[in-house]
């Protein structure tokens, strides 16, 4: 009988520590080109290891190499969904050169604080001049 409470007991602790374990949530991030131009948008699918059961929102810290300035990029991720895509604008005078991209976090809906995922590999791509600014000089209304 006390071997049996004993293996009850140790199948317990043993369960404890891999739902602990496992609560760790990681994320991939990837991106369809390597390198942006300044004030373009910025594009990253995002997908995550489990769907979450309430609605929330994945933030993306991106910064330069060499800097701890941070752009966030933003995505929505639905309840039992495991991929979005989250995206933004970059400023017209960010520094150009390599960024990568710093965490990546969830912010449930039912949560004010946000929960840092494990990055499962570096991402990286390079901001661009935007070289030549061209505006329209002129317009035309018809009038229906």
């Amino acid at each position: 009988m006390l071997k049996f409470i004993s293996g009850i007991a140790l199948g317990v602790v043993l369960f404890g520590i891999v739902v602990h374990t496992s609560k760790g949530q990681s994320a991939t991030a990837q991106m369809k080109t390597k390198e942006v131009r300044q004030g373009d948008n910025l594009y990253m699918d995002i997908s995550v290891d489990r769907a979450p059961n309430f609605y929330g929102t994945i933030k993306v810290y991106v910064a330069q190499v060499e800097s701890e300035s941070k752009i966030q990029l933003n995505c929505s991720l639905g309840k039992d969904k495991t991929t979005c895509q989250a995206g933004t604008t970059l400023p017209p005078d960010t520094k150009l050169g390599k960024w990568t991209v710093k965490k990546i976090a969830f912010q449930s809906g039912l949560e004010t604080s946000e929960e840092e995922l494990k990055l499962n590999d570096e991402v990286s791509f390079h901001v661009v001049a935007h070289g030549e600014v061209i505006n329209p000089r002129s317009a035309t209304i018809n009038i229906n």
